[in-house]
């Protein structure tokens, strides 16, 4: 940062630009008293440096509130006029430019929320290779009404990220550092459709087959392995899908999530057609997790809503490793993917959406804790899910996250039926201003439901207590 920084805000060809050229103008020095000034130009009491700082404050009131207005086609002209007052104003640049990112965090939300769109980017919005300005969310979750009697607030009480220098002062935005996000590029979405709103969230898990419905295909050179589906297994499969979705709208689930590799190139196009053309509309269920499938070197999962959106991609991030035998491994032959899409619904929280071994991986869990994620979906195709109970438990009481996980039914290991499950749900315990976790749901395979082919049950407000 150069010694006078108004050169370096001269250059920012946007508010995001301008944003975060401030934060790290005020990150580089010393933060001290910084707040302390900043009250004195709004409190001073002295009647003529008061009366001073009331018009300059008015005066950049007046300013900050344009760019309700002129913070798109109207910016160039606008940034002029707050670097001619930054220029002319008796207030220390340091106490100045606080002030006006604290103004512009009280009306960032007016400034980027288009409430027209069906699914509205909230960023984080990246105009710098190292910083990142991301707009915070309003904690209106499934089960914030119980975390607020117990005094517990997500983000701050539970794990604290970025709680420090200039970060402190805002609610509505936070600057994320680079080396924070692990090269990830997360991307938050609001879903403004059918709204998840009521007491009770009814959630259908579906471990789907007893037998395996795609090959594995060994590479010894590269000793990697890939997927790939019979014509006659993908149609087993797609009609499966949409009996199980009607099955899940007659038992009055709000959710719906199959497991990994359950999905085909076929499934997306068929199910989707199934929901617009049912005879009548769907009442209870809105959201299907749809597992994942194998294409093009990738293992993608994904999420519809039941008016047939798609919601959100993803692509699994860390492979797979495959024992044969002797200590021989072969991986899960998938390129690497950095984009991470999460999503929010009014009332129910914010979705993050992982394949199988993304739950496991320290620097995902990381990220989706420094995104605040209150629901983990995961689909998975494994024997080993006790590793990821005790990542599901350490999110709940670390975090206020909670975990729902699909694993496909033929991954079970008939030698060792006490180290698989079918699936689990896993939530926070809120109790005396601390967290715990606590176990809703698990499934596992019994004399009872061989069978079965779907699985529900129930959230609700108590679940956390």
């Amino acid at each position: 940062m150069e010694k006078n920084p108004l050169g370096t805000f001269r250059r920012s060809n946007d508010l995001y630009a301008l944003v975060l050229d401030l934060f790290i103008f005020l990150d580089s020095i010393r933060i001290e008293g910084l707040h302390k000034a900043y009250n004195r130009f709004l409190k001073e009491k002295e009647e003529d440096e008061y009366e001073i700082n009331k018009k300059e404050l008015v005066k950049l009131d007046n300013l900050i509130d344009y760019l309700l207005f002129s913070h798109t086609i109207g910016f160039s002209a606008w940034k002029q006029s707050w670097l001619d007052f930054a220029d002319n104003t008796p207030v220390a640049l340091p106490v100045y430019c606080l002030c006006t990112l604290i103004k512009i965090d009280a009306i960032i939300r007016t400034i980027i929320l288009e409430k027209d769109s069906y699914l509205i980017f909230e960023g984080p919005m990246c105009t710098d290779n190292t910083y990142f300005l991301y707009l915070k969310k309003s904690r209106n979750t499934f089960f914030s009404s119980v975390f607020q009697k117990e005094k517990i607030y997500p983000g701050r009480t539970t794990i604290s990220f970025l709680n420090d220098s200039v970060n402190k002062y805002f609610n509505n935005f936070v600057v994320i550092k680079k080396s924070y996000l692990f090269d990830f590029i997360p991307q938050i979405y609001r879903y403004s459709g059918r709204e998840i709103n009521h007491k009770t969230i009814r959630v259908a898990v579906v471990p789907f087959l007893k037998t395996c419905w795609f090959r594995t295909h060994q590479f010894d050179d590269t000793k990697t392995f890939s997927i790939s589906y019979s014509e006659y297994s993908m149609k087993i499969t797609n009609n499966a899908y949409k009996d199980l979705i009607a099955q899940a709208e007659e038992e009055s689930a709000d959710i719906i999530i199959f497991p990994e590799m359950a999905m085909n190139s076929l499934t997306k196009d068929i199910v989707k057609e199934a929901m617009i053309n049912a005879p009548k509309s769907f009442e209870h269920l809105k959201l299907c997790f749809f597992g994942s499938e194998w294409k093009n070197r990738s293992n993608i999962s994904l999420l519809m809503s039941t008016s047939g959106t798609v919601l959100a991609t993803q692509k699994k991030k860390v492979p797979y490793y495959l024992h044969i035998e002797d200590d021989v491994y072969y991986r899960e032959d998938i390129r690497y993917d950095n984009n991470l899409t999460l999503i929010d619904i009014e009332s129910f929280g914010r979705i993050a959406y992982c394949i199988c071994a993304d739950i496991n991986a320290k620097e995902i869990q990381s990220l989706i804790e420094l995104m605040e994620v209150d629901f983990v979906f995961v689909s998975s195709y494994t024997k080993s899910t006790e590793t990821m109970v005790k990542a599901a438990e350490d999110k709940a009481s670390l975090s206020a996250m909670s975990t729902v996980l699909c694993n496909a039914r033929s991954a079970k290991d008939p030698q060792k039926p006490e180290k698989h499950s079918n699936g689990f749900c896993i939530v926070p315990k809120a109790n005396n201003k601390k967290l715990s976790s606590k176990t809703v749901f698990y499934i596992s395979d019994n004399a009872d439901n061989q069978n079965q082919g779907i699985f529900c049950f129930d959230l609700h407000s108590e679940s956390c207590k």
